[in-house]
């Protein structure tokens, strides 16, 4: 193994001891310093971060700007082994990424989305309860989707009111506390639960009416079919609304509360980013820009603090 190709090892073995997975990063890393080794170089520099990043030919816009971005925190670190190392500038390359605009559910459509839930064949068995509960959920807490469905029924502390959010996005866990009527529902399904599957079940909290863990692909279409019955549609020419919107929607209402009751935003928000699970304080900040009301209330602070300034 080559020296370089060591060094990015050890960089990714030791950011995954901090909850890292880098899947993408890994192979990004590989082919990077396959690349350099094939063409002699021993110290990394910008012009050839560059030249790696265009040499595989896409039609994606910004596929090059996504490479270059893979590598850029290995970089970072082995300047610290090779101070010699250049670390090319974040935006060097033209991205064309885009956070898609969130549709904001509002509460009349939610209530209508949980309702049909209960509608869902067989009306008798689990099915609907699962999803009403799971939409419930997923919209009081703004967990992802795939956290949801792992949680177990360990995970689920409905004597202190807390959940444990394992296997996250960034492999880290966390702690969510949920409020006495997001208990309720909670010890309400969980009842029906085990009625419904006695020594059957599998570990899951959320199970299906076969008596097995939830699948995501077929949430997914048993959402958009609860869409179409409850009616909620996005306005003309505008994205399709998702489930993971529901998870938008819970970050905006947090943030809208904050601000109509006089809080320091500014104070709280990494206690949100750490409730949503994010990495970055930066991911929660994008949240001020998905909703007008936001952006509105963000300017009149902004407007304000310079009143008491001028």
């Amino acid at each position: 193994m080559t020296p370089l190709r060591q060094a990015a090892s050890d960089y990714l073995a030791l950011r995954r001891a901090l909850g890292f997975k880098l899947r993408a990063n890994e192979d990004a890393l590989i082919e990077f310093t396959d690349f350099l080794d094939r063409r002699g170089v021993t110290t990394i520099t910008a012009a050839a971060a560059v030249e790696w990043a265009l040499s595989k030919p896409s039609t994606r816009p910004g596929f090059a700007a996504d490479r270059l971005r893979r590598i850029r925190g290995f970089t970072l670190h082995h300047r610290l082994l090779d101070p010699a190392t250049e670390v090319t500038p974040a935006n060097l390359l033209p991205s064309h990424r885009h956070r898609r605009q969130p549709y904001l559910y509002s509460d009349d459509e939610l209530a209508r989305l949980m309702a049909c839930a209960l509608t869902l064949p067989p009306t008798d068995g689990l099915r609907g309860a699962t999803y009403h509960c799971l939409l419930g959920l997923l919209s009081v807490t703004g967990m992802r989707l795939g956290e949801a469905i792992r949680l177990e029924v360990g995970d689920v502390d409905l004597d202190q009111g807390l959940l444990t959010i394992r296997q996250t996005k960034f492999g880290k866990s966390r702690l969510a506390p949920i409020a006495d009527s997001t208990r309720s529902a909670l010890a309400e399904y969980r009842a029906h639960r085990d009625r419904f599957a006695k020594r059957l079940a599998p570990p899951q909290f959320f199970i299906s009416g076969r008596r097995t863990a939830l699948d995501p692909g077929h949430i997914h279409r048993t959402f958009y079919q609860l869409l179409d019955q409850a009616e909620v549609r996005a306005s003309a020419g505008a994205p399709r609304p998702r489930l993971h919107d529901l998870r938008h929607r819970f970050a905006i209402q947090t943030l809208l509360r904050w601000y109509r009751s006089g809080q320091d935003v500014e104070r709280h928000l990494p206690t949100l980013s750490t409730f949503l699970g994010h990495v970055r304080i930066e991911y929660t900040y994008w949240y001020l820009s998905a909703c007008p009301e936001l952006m509105g209330h963000a300017l009149a602070r902004f407007e304000r603090h310079w009143e008491k300034l001028s």
